[in-house]
């Protein structure tokens, strides 16, 4: 960990890949919602500025959290 208690990008790197929202919360000290919060928030800007750039990726973010279905 780097000297300030919190991880290093470098350790998350090595360890984000499968990590549940609740252990992410307990590793920067936020709740798992907290977690899902900012997980939707910066999904919906990366989107927001995908599609600025001419890419479309179908559906909305759903308000629900579960995948949008298209017709």
């Amino acid at each position: 960990m780097s000297t300030k208690g919190k991880p290093s990008w470098g350790e998350l790197r090595a360890t984000a890949g499968g990590m549940t929202h609740a252990e992410i919360g307990e590793l920067f000290g936020i709740s798992r919602e907290r977690v899902r919060q900012i997980e939707r928030r910066a999904l919906a800007k990366c989107l927001k500025k995908y599609s600025a750039m001419g890419f479309h990726l179908g559906a909305e973010l759903p308000d629900t959290g579960k995948a949008a279905q298209t017709d």
